[in-house]
């Protein structure tokens, strides 16, 4: 079977009917850029965009990171064209990307996120969570986080929040309010909110009590008008959907085509679980790719194995990550450090711990071997010998793929 492997695949012989699980998936449209200008003249529970700006409006839209595919580079285009028609001069449009706390983005990243065009006529800025000169205090939320956001995406008159719904790990989902926290958040803030992720209501799909969301929600608030265009994409990164308007509303019907295609009925959990990140940028490094890994252990027997395969083409990702995950502290350890002190990185340490507990990790990725062997996991070379015992399944999408195990 061929599986996603960075910008190429990698084959692997599995035994024959070995079960593949994924989602129904979704199609691509026809003609996004249509269905991007349908959405923004017919939003959901908002007014047309053109009825919330005028020729003086300070506007920021906020994209996302080089991390998550968004189509960013068909939808934008069209967002500009909305926006002149509505008579908002270059000038008065600035672009800040959202990077949370994955670190702000060199030129060159900054060329492959946007078209050249767009880049060439207005001013584009890269979050900083830990500058404090970017940063503004906006109010504190209920559970305590006090939330700092960057002082430009304060200070504009309207907000344009974009990127992509997706099946987050303890936020329920991605997409939405994300853009703007943790998008443009402070460090301290979001180390806050992240804390809450040890709550068991912070897990995927889940976003009706999930403290994670709630503080996001309560965080957005703060700040004034807002509206959301995000995609859907599938696992090529082409747009199946567009959602706009509302914040909560519009990326609540995203949630509901992302879980109607995420989603995957498995009715026996397996000896050992095959699991693509699904290539590029989903395993563009190991802090990525434990998403995939998260939804692999969902279905995987206790003391089975499994198997990631994750080029990891940028390293680690994180230097918390690779500082603490050598440690090799218990699941038990980390969360009690974590409750005192939230640190952003370490928490995948947690994550990591919780599935080495219970099953073995192989990983197959261009990272050396010693390295990967720090983390806990046992390297692969070469594909061929990866121990396929027992029940085996294949989920060639794992970052896309939501296992839902209706094991009694």
């Amino acid at each position: 079977m061929r599986l996603a492997y960075g910008h190429g695949v990698v084959e692997l012989a599995l035994p024959p009917a070995t079960p593949v699980v994924e989602g129904p998936g979704l199609t691509p449209l026809a003609d996004p850029e249509v269905a991007v200008c349908q959405a923004l003249r017919n939003p959901i529970a908002s007014p047309p965009l053109k009825e919330l700006v005028g020729a003086n409006s300070k506007i920021v839209i906020l994209v996302s990171d080089s991390t998550r595919p968004t189509g960013a580079d068909i939808f934008i285009p069209v967002l500009l064209a909305e926006l002149e028609e509505a008579g908002v001069p270059d000038e008065n449009i600035t672009f800040i990307v959202g990077t949370g706390a994955h670190g702000v983005l060199s030129a060159e990243e900054l060329e492959e996120l946007l078209p050249a065009d767009v880049r060439h006529r207005f001013q584009i800025l890269s979050h900083d969570c830990f500058d404090q000169e970017q940063l503004t205090y906006v109010g504190t939320t209920s559970r305590g986080n006090k939330i700092r956001f960057n002082k430009l995406a304060v200070e504009a008159d309207l907000r344009i929040l974009t990127g992509a719904v997706s099946v987050h790990p303890f936020a329920g989902f991605g997409g939405g309010r994300k853009a703007l926290f943790p998008g443009v958040a402070g460090y301290e803030t979001i180390c806050f909110n992240h804390s809450l992720m040890l709550d068991p209501q912070a897990a995927p799909s889940i976003l009706e009590g999930n403290p994670v969301h709630e503080d996001f929600m309560e965080g957005i608030a703060f700040v004034g008008p807002k509206f959301l265009l995000n995609s859907i994409v599938d696992e090529k990164g082409q747009i199946a959907a567009i959602v706009a308007g509302h914040v909560n509303e519009a990326h609540r019907a995203g949630t509901r085509i992302v879980l109607s295609s995420a989603a995957a009925p498995v009715s026996e959990l397996a000896d050992t679980v095959v699991a693509s990140a699904g290539g590029f940028p989903y395993d563009i490094n190991l802090y990525q790719a434990v998403k995939a890994l998260q939804n692999a252990a969902r279905i995987v027997k206790p003391g089975g194995r499994i198997i990631l395969i994750a080029e990891c083409s940028q390293g680690v990702g994180s230097q918390q990550f690779s500082q603490w995950a050598p440690k090799r502290l218990s699941s038990a350890e980390l969360a009690r450090q974590l409750k005192e002190q939230f640190v952003l990185g370490k928490h995948k340490c947690y994550f990591v711990s919780e599935i080495l507990e219970r099953s073995t990790v192989y990983l197959y990725s261009s990272l050396d071997m010693q390295l990967v062997e720090s983390f806990g996991f046992v390297p692969l070379t070469d594909l061929a010998t990866a121990p396929l015992q027992g029940k085996v399944v294949v989920l060639p999408r794992a970052t896309a793929t939501l296992p839902m195990a209706e094991v009694e």
